[in-house]
């Protein structure tokens, strides 16, 4: 058994431990099923060649062997159906926790096309299949169940139909092998096709302008891998419908077989007929295991990447998921990178990029601009400081104290930010009256009420202008009054207007309040606000106090 399939094995078992009173009670309903149809089988194979009437004993055995076929069905299938829900319940919560808490670089290696698609389709997969199931238990059981009592009936017959039954199943098998391959391609497809989508979405503006780019698009990628998608489907569907319509005509093969060799095997009439009627009713429940494979199939393609993703998104930092302590309190006095360093993990086909070793110190009450080209490694370096990356190498301490995977959290939170590819939220963190007329008095301010209200502790829309939803994200930095903010380019969607008023009045008035301002800016229009210039290039770093008689100079 190789490590992937010990690893799915022992995620299924810590899902299903919560409810295994309940699998074992449906376990149990099912074998009573089984029980019961066997019983009722024997009672009508032996009326149908006797010659007395039943007897009133005979007929009140057949009614409550009934009435437990029935019950122990309904039960068995309900258990199921609950323990399978529960189950898929289990896992969407789990995977949501565990990307929650995931390590970021990881859910920016993983892709959210392929996030996305374990989350929706191959969780919904695993829901359905669930909900089939309880069927599916109770059909192995009354196969199980069915087959014992053949034996009993006569071995040599069994044994025709083990023999021809086996070699069916045989070829079914090589079917459904290469019918898993191909449902794995097809998963394959799936994530790619989501990930057209995604493009397709939010790539609507490029492909409106480009007409070159629109049709590659339409025709090399998204109808491309929707006919791919077809065409594996096709593929899949062929074997097993080529492996249900041998099922179904093994039950005759086995029925003949047993007719022409009945004189061979000195069974009697009443013998082969019992058999055969036993063997017909097996038919329903092998038929509904078979026609079940290709979800059993779908099932284990989708239960490996769930499994792969709660593997992959593993969290060194156990805490986050806990109930929260108070937020960390305390003057802010300084931040330092200590030989800091970060490096990303080689990419095929090019170099992995690192960043550092990194020296830096900040200090409250200072406006630290970060320049530098794209690639050069600003944004690893916002990351970095954030704790959103730890360091690979080097520490960042924290008023002198070294942050550590169990404090990085808590060293969060003292953290506004604002990205260049910022998430706005529409409800407010702080609803109170009093957050509630703060942020009328912003939303005043920068020039936003006549769009947006505050209304039951959430903002109105958030359907606006680029520049206008960073000011909606200004707002929330200062109702959460954290002691450091960073600002990712927050001025590139603004009008003249509010760029001047960020940098001449909304800085400088954080800066008043001790404030410790990390700003990526570009507008060296505004550099002389800055208290300190941090150049970046190719991943190493270098500061230096502002000169604005050098910058003059070299502007001139």
């Amino acid at each position: 058994m190789d490590d992937n399939a010990s690893s799915q094995i022992a995620y299924a078992v810590r899902l299903l431990r919560p409810f295994w009173k309940m699998a074992v009670f449906a376990t149990f309903m099912g074998a009573a099923n089984s029980l019961a149809a066997v019983a009722l089988l024997s009672i009508i194979q032996s009326e149908l060649h006797a010659e007395a009437p039943a007897s009133m004993v005979l007929v009140a055995s057949f009614a409550g062997l009934f009435f437990v076929l029935l019950a122990s069905e309904i039960a068995s299938g309900v258990a199921n159906s609950f323990v399978g829900q529960d189950a898929i319940a289990a896992m969407r919560k789990d995977l949501v926790q565990k990307i929650l808490s995931a390590p970021i670089a990881e859910i920016e290696r993983f892709q959210s096309h392929r996030i996305i698609t374990a989350l929706n389709q191959d969780v919904n997969s695993l829901s359905d299949f669930s909900r089939g199931f309880a069927f599916l238990v109770v059909s192995v059981c009354e196969t199980v169940g069915a087959a014992a009592y053949l034996i009993t009936l006569s071995l040599p017959m069994f044994l025709v139909c083990a023999a021809v039954g086996g070699g069916a199943w045989l070829v079914i098998r090589h079917l459904l092998k290469s019918a898993h391959a191909n449902l794995s391609l097809e998963r394959q497809i799936s994530e790619q096709l989501q990930k057209h989508y995604n493009a397709l979405v939010d790539g609507a503006k490029e492909l409106r302008v480009n007409r070159e780019r629109r049709r590659r698009f339409l025709d090399a990628k998204l109808l491309a891998t929707i006919d791919q998608m077809r065409d594996a489907s096709n593929r899949s569907f062929l074997r097993f419908a080529t492996g249900s319509a041998i099922d179904d005509a093994s039950f005759f093969l086995i029925a003949g077989m047993l007719i022409a060799l009945a004189p061979f095997i000195s069974e009697s009439s009443a013998t082969l007929s019992g058999f055969v009627l036993v063997l017909m009713f097996m038919k329903g429940p092998v038929s509904h295991i078979v026609a079940v494979l290709p979800a059993l199939n779908r099932m284990f393609v989708a239960f490996a990447a769930v499994a792969e993703l709660s593997d992959k998104f593993a969290s060194p930092e156990s805490n986050l998921l806990q109930d929260a302590l108070a937020t960390p309190g305390g003057k802010i006095e300084s931040l330092e990178l200590r030989g800091a360093a970060y490096a990303f993990p080689h990419a095929a086909g090019g170099e992995s990029f690192t960043l550092g070793p990194v020296d830096l110190v900040f200090s409250a009450g200072e406006i630290a601009f970060i320049m530098g080209e794209n690639g050069s490694g600003k944004t690893t370096l916002i990351k970095l400081i954030l704790g959103l990356y730890p360091p690979r190498a080097g520490e960042i301490l924290l008023n002198g104290e070294a942050v550590t995977d169990i404090g990085r959290d808590d060293y969060r939170q003292n953290f506004s930010a604002i990205f260049f590819d910022f998430y706005l939220f529409d409800d407010l963190i702080v609803a109170d009256e009093q957050a509630s007329q703060a942020v009328r008095f912003y939303l005043e301010r920068l020039d936003i009420a006549h769009k947006v209200r505050v209304e039951a502790g959430a903002f109105s829309t958030t359907d606006l202008s680029a520049g206008q939803r960073k000011r909606l994200a200004l707002i929330g930095t200062y109702l959460e009054r954290r002691p450091i903010i960073v600002f990712d380019e927050w001025a590139a969607e603004q009008d003249p207007t509010f760029r001047r008023i960020f940098y001449m009045e909304i800085l400088p008035e954080l800066k008043r309040q001790g404030k410790m301002l990390i700003v990526v800016s570009h507008d060296d229009r505004y550099f002389e606000v800055a208290d300190r210039i941090i150049h970046i290039h190719e991943g190493c770093v270098s500061a230096q106090p502002f000169l604005r008689q050098a910058t003059e100079t070299e502007t001139s």
